[in-house]
């Protein structure tokens, strides 16, 4: 029977389009059941005391023409940029709302009360005809209800495990060892983590480590051998030696903290930058 038609609702201040759909009876003058975008937009209206203008584009139609026209008039309408509300390219009836694209951050939403499934909380909305907010705040506490006595929940989706599998690989030294891992390194060696972790990764200028007294370098097994650094250009913990008064420091601090002096000023006079600081004559230790 060709009782159905394609109307359109138009924007009653600026008289632009907005929707496309078809229908029959009195379903072009049916603001209350309508869903997505579509019925965002009329309760905008609505807040402001208003309501959408009705226009027909063809009436006395049958339900396959009537789908075919609609589909053509909101290709044309896209074609011409008009925002329309829209969310599907029509042809489908009933709540388009459920053919809506998954936005990427939607949770999926499950009905406790039936089981069934939602992709996104507007998609339930739309189904038990009750408000979004609701759903969403039924979903955050399971001691809150919807509506209609209706409870939700999100579904969790499985986490996706962010550990890597990493290949632990050898590492060899500048006398020639090999050790399984870096942990059987600093196991070994008695030396600490942190230091020698910074020299094998290159981080914090760590150029070498001093194992009993002696400078080494160390590298995976399958990188470039690393040179040991000249005493002087090295960065890293040096024993000092006060010609003053012969006494050996762990460490420039060491010596500046017994001496009451500051350090960075032995440190300059072991590299030859300066005769001395405070009348105190240093150098670099050297087994």
């Amino acid at each position: 029977m060709e009782e159905y038609y394609v109307y359109m609702h138009l924007d009653p201040l600026s008289k632009e389009t907005r929707y496309i759909g078809k229908g029959k009876g009195n379903r072009a003058y049916d603001f209350v059941n309508r869903y997505g975008y579509h019925k965002n937009w009329i309760k905008s209206l609505s807040n402001k005391g208003l309501e959408p203008e009705v226009d027909f584009v063809t009436k006395n139609l049958t339900d396959k023409n009537a789908k075919l026209l609609e589909k053509s008039e909101i290709k044309k309408a896209k074609e011409l940029g008009l925002r329309l509300t829209n969310g599907t390219i029509g042809g489908e009836g009933g709540n388009t709302s459920l053919n809506l694209e998954k936005h990427p951050r939607s949770k999926v939403v499950i009905c406790i009360n039936d089981g069934r499934e939602f992709k996104d909380a507007h998609s339930a909305s739309s189904y038990y005809q009750i408000d979004v907010k609701n759903i969403r705040r039924s979903c955050k506490s399971i001691h809150s209800i919807a509506e209609k006595g209706l409870k939700f929940i999100f579904k969790r989706e499985p986490k996706k495990s962010k550990t890597k599998n990493y290949v632990r690989k050898r590492v060899i030294d500048s006398d020639g060892n090999i050790y399984k891992n870096a942990t059987e390194a600093v196991r070994l060696l008695e030396i600490e983590y942190s230091h020698f972790n910074n020299h094998l990764r290159g981080l914090s200028g760590q150029q070498a480590v001093v194992v009993n007294g002696k400078l080494r370098t160390f590298w995976l097994e399958g990188e470039n051998p690393k040179p040991i650094p000249d005493l002087f250009d090295w960065r890293g913990k040096k024993k000092i030696l006060c010609l003053n008064n012969n006494k050996i420091y762990e460490s420039a601090r060491a010596a500046a903290k017994d001496l009451n002096i500051c350090y960075k000023h032995i440190s300059t006079v072991c590299r030859g930058k300066r005769p001395h600081t405070y009348g105190y004559i240093f150098e670099y230790y050297i087994n």
